[in-house]
């Protein structure tokens, strides 16, 4: 089955949400709903199924335990932290495809979405905070079952 190729380049729109979220209220998105997210989006965009939510899952539980463990992060930081990951993430899906034989989107194309992906990381990040209202997790909040972040 031949994969269709898309002519309009879109970045990676449930990565950036998935990611400015999980950094702003980790404690808020389950690893079974981002799972499900990621699986249907395969299926619906005929990628190679399980392939980038099993990536990127690594990457979302790194960043997870970063900040439910290291607090907040800066602008800047947040910024090189998540372009890093994401560019590390992108590279071993375009090995992983390349170890395998799978059928994969000529390599211009790919590098176009991540940077695509990377430009728009802030204005993702303004509309979760200013329009969505998620905020950074704040040291009162509770993580779950009636633990703060300081019994972490």
């Amino acid at each position: 089955m031949r994969i269709v190729y898309q002519e309009v380049l879109w970045p990676n729109l449930i990565y950036l949400v998935t990611v400015g979220w999980l950094i702003r209220k980790p404690s808020y998105l389950p690893v079974i709903l981002i799972l499900f997210v990621h699986i249907i989006s395969d299926i619906v965009l005929l990628k190679p199924l399980g392939l980038w939510p099993a990536l990127s899952l690594i990457g979302y539980e790194f960043l997870r335990w970063r900040s439910l463990s290291q607090g907040q992060l800066k602008l800047g930081q947040e910024l090189v932290l998540v372009n890093s990951i994401l560019i590390l993430l992108t590279f071993l899906q375009i090995g992983m495809e390349l170890i395998f034989k799978i059928e994969s989107p000529p390599m211009g194309m790919i590098l176009l979405q991540l940077a695509f992906t990377l430009l728009i990381y802030p204005i993702v990040i303004f509309v979760l905070h200013s329009i969505l209202k998620v905020r950074h997790f704040e040291g009162s909040e509770t993580v779950g079952q009636g633990m703060s972040m300081e019994n972490i």
